[in-house]
């Protein structure tokens, strides 16, 4: 069972998670609470959570401040920020200090129990392992989430469903901070990334003369093979046939 810390300087939230969710459930044995960053830190010290649950704005110390004084103290510790301000800066900061999860106040427990799953199951297992078939990347990053982002939908490109809020089932991270993370360390849009690898894997399998370009569409994940003509134009400047036969 894991230890959990929930760091809030409002009562009632922090008393109403505890009594709303079912943290057994969730393989959470044990439950501290501390009403600001400085009595957090105290207690993180002896109480070594594995899981943090902080409020971002705080009297003594605020949350982010807390959490960077507790990644030095316990690395290996996953923390999910609360916050009734989806600042810029706060998301970047977040990002920084690898955050499972950026969750907007009014809390929604679904969400809290989402993000805890998931920082239960980083702790037991790695989510994805790379696929002996898996593309390279482009660019390198450090942050586990964006990693696991780009390894899912490399092993997910032929299904016509792959799509930010499928991803955001997938990782159990809320849509607009995946957004966030993977634009600050790809300088990409999560829709732009799969269709440029999805144009990407088409080209490779045009390659293959016994595949008809309707086959090409459904396995890149287009169910519409006019579409997905339409758009291999726009991004490579000529038709999947034309390609092909410039091959």
């Amino acid at each position: 069972m894991f230890k959990l810390l929930i760091v809030d300087d409002e009562r009632n939230t922090r008393e109403g998670l505890i009594e709303c969710i079912k943290w057994q459930e969730l393989e959470i044995g044990k439950i501290e609470q501390a009403e600001d960053g400085l009595l957090a830190l105290e207690k993180a010290s002896v109480f070594k959570p594995d899981i943090i649950l902080c409020d971002i704005r705080m009297p003594k110390m605020n949350g982010l401040d807390f959490s960077a004084r507790v990644r030095d103290l316990l690395p290996d510790c996953k923390i999910i920020f609360l916050s009734g301000y989806s600042d810029k800066e706060y998301l970047k900061t977040a990002i920084r200090l690898q955050a499972v999860d950026y969750i907007e106040k009014p809390v929604n427990l679904d969400e809290v129990q989402k993000a805890v799953s998931k920082a239960v199951s980083l702790y037991k297992q790695n989510e994805i392992k790379p696929g002996d078939n898996e593309e390279p990347q482009t660019f390198k990053t450090e942050n586990k989430n964006v990693t696991d982002i780009i390894r899912f939908i490399h092993q997910n490109l032929s299904d016509s469903n792959l799509s930010l809020q499928f991803i955001s089932d997938f990782s159990l991270l809320a849509p607009t901070y995946i957004c966030s993370i993977f634009k600050c360390e790809t300088n990409k849009t999560i829709n732009q990334y799969i269709t440029e690898v999805r144009i990407e894997r088409a080209k490779q399998l045009l390659f293959d003369k016994k595949l008809n370009i309707k086959m090409i569409a459904n396995m890149t994940g287009y169910n519409d093979p006019k579409y997905f003509a339409k758009l291999f134009k726009k991004y490579v400047g000529v038709t999947p046939s034309k390609f092909r036969g410039g091959v």
